[in-house]
């Protein structure tokens, strides 16, 4: 068995694998998160994935408790095990925080790990006030920057077009980010997936991966190494900006007021819209754990409230000139 270890701002995770091809992609994806730490009281959550065919007769005779797409969960007191159409099996005990995956498909094992561990870790941060939100973020100049975009709004190939357009520009992340009551984001940068040739030139072919993936076409996943030396430190965030798309080529940025940028805030930082998270895990159940989730709701709430108020807000109107797009970001940064 191979093993993997990883830190995540104190949350301490193993990985368990006999799939070579699982182990390789976990550690490009956690290469900046990657420890030597194997001590025990330090476990926070342990991970075994297995390239095998699923044991079945590990769940038991019990009625499910949610259908979804490709998968069918059952609810055993703090166990979940989930039977996917794809003759794939996940255990996970949320108690020990202890998970199994059991699949012949090294992809879909990969992709299951890697979403298990974002899952977990994300909940995890989250008891530690350490919250997350779907969005991109740039500093530069010390001011801190960050936009929240539709989805397949173009959140990477902004990022990446701004690094190259001006060397001031740090990247906190592309995707999530990481962010505490006080208003300080923290940098959180795994493998950058792009799906434009053109963001990958100049880049060392060793620090990209290829993929072909059935019904989503060709992506480039770029290794955070390639980025090591333009990766902002944590850094207080001073402007918060809620864009959206416009069928037209310029994009304008513009004053928001906070009431209009609660809802967007609201809808990742305290529902996870967009975040990398399991359906699967949602089928938790008794009412000491519902009290529990409810505590936390009510922390992402005010967290956001703070957030918003700490903040300068603005609009931004995508146009359909991608540079342009990053011109205007630029010129709004160096005001």
């Amino acid at each position: 068995m191979h093993v993997l270890q990883i830190n995540i701002y104190n949350i301490h995770v193993q990985i368990k694998t006999d799939c070579a091809d699982v182990l390789e992609n976990l550690r490009k994806d956690f290469s900046l998160f990657l420890t030597k730490n194997t001590s025990p009281e330090h476990q926070t959550i342990s991970m075994t994935t297995l390239l095998r065919k699923p044991s079945y007769d590990r769940v038991p005779p019990i009625n499910a408790a949610l259908h979804g797409s490709g998968l069918i969960c059952y609810k055993d007191q703090n166990i979940n095990y989930v039977v996917y159409s794809c003759d794939g099996l996940l255990v996970y005990n949320f108690q020990t925080e202890e998970g199994e995956i059991s699949c012949e498909d090294p992809l879909f094992l990969y992709e299951k790990t890697k979403l298990t561990i974002l899952s977990r870790v994300g909940e995890l941060l989250d008891k530690r006030g350490l919250h997350r939100i779907h969005a991109f973020a740039v500093s530069s100049h010390n001011k801190a920057l960050m936009c929240l975009l539709p989805m397949e709004a173009g959140k990477t190939t902004t990022t990446l077009n701004l690094l190259k357009l001006d060397s001031t520009i740090k990247i906190i992340s592309d995707d999530v980010c990481l962010m505490d009551g006080h208003g300080m984001i923290y940098p959180f940068l795994l493998r950058i997936g792009a799906r434009d040739k053109d963001l990958i030139e100049n880049i060392p072919e060793e620090l990209v991966t290829t993929v072909d993936r059935p019904y989503y076409g060709i992506k480039y996943f770029i290794e955070p190494a390639y980025l090591k030396d333009r990766i902002s430190p944590s850094i207080r965030l001073t402007h918060i900006m809620i864009g959206q798309r416009a069928f037209r080529q310029e994009t304008k940025i513009a004053p928001l007021s906070k009431i209009k940028c609660f809802l967007p805030i609201i809808e990742s930082g305290v529902f996870g819209l967009g975040l990398p998270q399991l359906l699967e895990f949602f089928v938790r159940g008794d009412f000491k754990l519902l009290a529990n989730r409810l505590g936390i709701i009510l922390k992402r709430v005010a967290f956001c409230i703070t957030l918003i108020g700490k903040t300068k807000t603005f609009s931004m109107t995508i146009g359909q000139d991608k540079k342009a797009v990053c011109d205007e970001i630029l010129r709004f940064l160096n005001k």
